[in-house]
């Protein structure tokens, strides 16, 4: 798998017991500092106030950095991603998009799952949440769009 590039929209919220005006802050990095990632520490972040617009952020990685590269199944995160409202609190419905390019050639078998979960065959594709639980327990649910 390689990740292309990485999305993210959000909206602050009205707080009922609040003044304030709706607040966003949505941000994307890919980490430099971590053993094994060498993502180049790019990172990106918008704030917006109020709710005529979203906060955008969009970001990909060094062209020339591991994490712009092909990888195998692991447990890493290649990316950190944040999307908070006034009071550091989780936005409830942002938008992220992942674009990524997978590849299993032919003539390689397919290696065996790092975590076994039931039911799983190795070399299959299998979809789950952005935050790498599968999909009946994740916070963060994938909606897999297949391009050509």
């Amino acid at each position: 798998m390689k990740v292309k590039r990485v999305t993210i929209r959000g909206l602050g919220g009205v707080q009922a017991s609040s003044d304030i005006p709706p607040q966003c802050n949505v941000g994307i990095e890919f980490m430099g500092l971590n053993v094994g990632s060498f993502g180049g520490g790019k990172q990106k972040s918008n704030s917006t106030l109020g709710v005529s617009s979203p906060a955008i952020v969009s970001l990909r990685p060094d062209p020339k950095s591991q994490a712009a590269q092909y990888q195998p199944s692991t447990g890493s995160s290649i990316f950190v991603i944040r999307a908070v409202q006034q009071g550091s609190t989780p936005i409830i419905g942002a938008i992220i998009d992942v674009d990524v390019v997978f590849r299993n050639n032919a003539d390689v078998n397919p290696a065996a799952v790092s975590v076994a979960r039931a039911g799983l065959t190795p070399g299959d594709l299998y979809f789950g949440g952005l935050d790498g639980n599968p999909l009946a327990t994740t916070q963060a649910r994938s909606a897999f769009v297949r391009r050509a």
